[in-house]
C-alpha cells in the first residue's frame, strides 16, 4: 500500500480505481488517516503509482524492507457461472457505493430496482483459496561433478593410453619379426657360402 501512500503525497488524493483503499498510515507514526479519492480524469494518482514503481529510490524511501522478491506464488484464474453478489449483501454494498466518491450512474435511485442491476453487472466478487498445502521446489544442480569430470577424464586417457602401448607393442613386435626374418636369411646365406668354400677346399 507504499503507493497509494505515495499517490496521497504528491496528489492530495487516493487512486480511484483502488476505492477499496480509503485509509493511509504515515510514515512514522502508527496513525491511519481517512484520504479522499482522485476523480477519475486527473492523472496524477496514475503517474504517481507509476512513478513509484519504476523509481527504486523512491520505493526504497517508502517501503525499505520491501526487496526483491525470491520465491512467488502463481495464482489460477478459475471463472464461475454464479450469479454475485449475493442478495443479502446488496444493501451494504449499495450504502458503500453511495457513501463514496465512486460516480454513479443516471438512472441509479433509491426507489427502483436499477442499482442491482448495476450492481450485478459491475461487481466482481474475488474468493482466493488454497488448491493444495504442496510446495514446488524448482532447483538446478550440475549432472556432473568435479569427481564425475576427473573419473571420466581419467577413463577416456587411461582408454587412449592403453590402446596406444598395445599397438605400440605391436609395432616392436613387428620389428623384431623382421629383423629376425632378414638376420635369418643373411646367416642362411653366409652358412651356404661358407660350406660351398670348404666343399671347394
Amino acid at each position: 500500500m507504499q503507493s497509494v501512500y505515495f499517490s496521497y503525497q504528491q496528489c492530495g488524493c487516493g487512486n480511484p480505481f483502488r476505492w477499496a483503499a480509503r485509509s493511509v498510515v504515515l510514515l512514522g507514526t502508527n496513525t491511519p488517516i481517512n484520504i479522499t479519492l482522485c476523480d477519475l480524469d486527473n492523472p496524477c494518482s496514475t503517474e504517481a503509482g507509476t512513478e513509484i514503481m519504476v523509481t527504486p529510490s523512491i520505493w526504497n524511501a517508502f517501503c525499505p524492507e520491501c526487496t526483491i522478491e525470491c520465491s512467488s506464488v502463481d495464482f489460477a484464474i478459475k471463472s464461475t457461472s454464479l450469479l454475485a453478489p449475493p442478495t443479502y449483501l446488496l444493501n451494504d454494498i449499495k450504502q458503500f457505493v453511495e457513501s463514496s466518491n465512486v460516480p454513479l450512474p443516471a438512472n441509479w435511485s433509491n426507489t427502483s430496482t436499477s442499482w442491482i442491476s448495476d450492481i450485478q453487472n459491475n461487481y466482481l466478487e474475488l474468493e482466493v483459496s488454497c488448491e493444495t498445502t504442496r510446495s514446488q521446489i524448482y532447483s538446478q544442480q550440475a549432472t556432473l561433478g568435479p569427481v564425475d569430470v576427473l573419473s571420466n577424464v581419467g577413463g577416456q586417457s587411461g582408454l587412449w593410453i592403453g590402446i596406444s602401448f598395445l599397438t605400440l607393442l605391436e609395432i616392436v613386435e613387428m620389428i623384431y619379426r623382421l629383423t629376425r626374418i632378414q638376420w635369418y636369411n643373411i646367416w642362411r646365406v653366409m652358412r651356404n657360402k661358407f660350406r660351398a668354400q670348404d666343399t671347394q677346399l
